[in-house]
């Protein structure tokens, strides 16, 4: 075996301990399929759980489903957001936007799953003083996140 040199260098605002794997090129390409294929089968179950919530929300008149298919298409971005693969699924302009913004992103994830459990669990019809407290929980997160917007995310 011949002595080989490696020069790496990492710029991370994140943990600064992180393991490193030296990997073959057959099996970096490998692990790259492997990696891409469940990435794109979580993105196949995201999407096909949305479209059929959105598709019964209509054909049943229930806001629960619509609230579902909200909260996985919000799910769908993030992970687009933090894999990367956003990219490519949406122009470029809104791609930039939304990974600057995830703290915002994740600030519509937490109204999303709120309103899903509200109507879900049917607060609006039998609890209403519960049902009144989570919309003005709703509204400080989206204010919240919206205050957020300017500030950059690594402070």
């Amino acid at each position: 075996r011949e002595q080989q040199t490696l020069l790496v260098h990492f710029e991370s605002s994140g943990s600064p301990l992180f393991p490193l794997t030296i990997r073959s090129a057959g099996q970096f390409k490998r692990l790259n399929e492997l990696r891409n294929a469940s990435h794109a089968a979580f993105t196949g179950i995201l999407l096909l759980v949305a479209c059929c919530s959105g598709l019964l929300s209509l054909w049943l008149r229930d806001l629960a489903y619509l609230s579902y298919a909200g909260y996985g298409l919000l799910v769908l971005l993030s992970f687009g957001v933090t894999t990367g693969f956003l990219h490519f699924a949406l122009p470029t302009p809104l791609a930039v936007f939304l990974s600057r913004e995830i703290v915002f992103l994740n600030g519509l994830l937490i109204i999303a799953a709120l309103e899903f459990a509200l109507f879900f669990l049917r607060f609006g019809v039998e609890n209403r003083r519960v049902y009144r407290r989570a919309q003005y929980f709703a509204l400080f997160v989206f204010v919240g996140a919206l205050a957020l917007i300017p500030t950059p995310e690594h402070l």
